[in-house]
C-alpha cells in the first residue's frame, strides 16, 4: 500500500531550467535574457547559479549607484553655476563607477553566453 510520503517527488517542483533541454533555441534565449532583461538571469537558468547571482548582483549594484550620477547632476545645478568645479564630487565618482560596474557585468554575462551559444 502506497502513502503519501511515496508520491512526494512529483509534489516537489523542478528547479528552475532544470527540467529544459539545452539546445540552441534555449541558448539564444538565455543570450537575450542576459542581455536586455538582466545580465545574469540567462546564466542562472542555464543552470550556473553561483555565476548567474553574481552577475545579477554585480548588475544590480551597478544599476543602484548609477542613480547617483542624476543626483549629483541636479545638485550640483541648484547649488553651484558651475559644473567643472565637481568633477571629483564623490556621488559623481559613485555614478562613473556604477557605469562601470554594470557594463562588466553585461559583458561578462555576454561572453558567458556566447561560450554557451558556440556549445550548442
Amino acid at each position: 500500500m502506497k502513502t503519501p510520503l511515496d508520491n512526494r517527488e512529483a509534489d516537489i517542483p523542478p528547479v528552475l531550467g532544470a527540467n529544459l533541454k539545452m539546445d540552441r533555441a534555449n541558448a539564444w534565449a538565455y543570450l537575450m535574457s542576459n542581455l536586455f532583461v538582466l545580465p545574469g538571469t540567462g546564466t542562472f537558468l542555464a543552470g550556473q547559479k553561483v555565476v548567474g547571482v553574481l552577475q545579477m548582483v554585480a548588475a544590480t549594484l551597478g544599476m543602484i549607484m548609477t542613480v547617483c550620477l542624476p543626483i549629483w547632476f541636479f545638485e550640483v545645478l541648484v547649488t553651484k553655476s558651475k559644473m567643472a568645479d565637481s568633477w571629483g564630487d564623490p556621488l559623481f565618482l559613485n555614478g562613473l563607477a556604477g557605469i562601470g560596474i554594470f557594463m562588466a557585468s553585461w559583458i561578462w554575462s555576454l561572453v558567458g553566453s556566447l561560450i554557451l551559444l558556440k556549445r550548442k
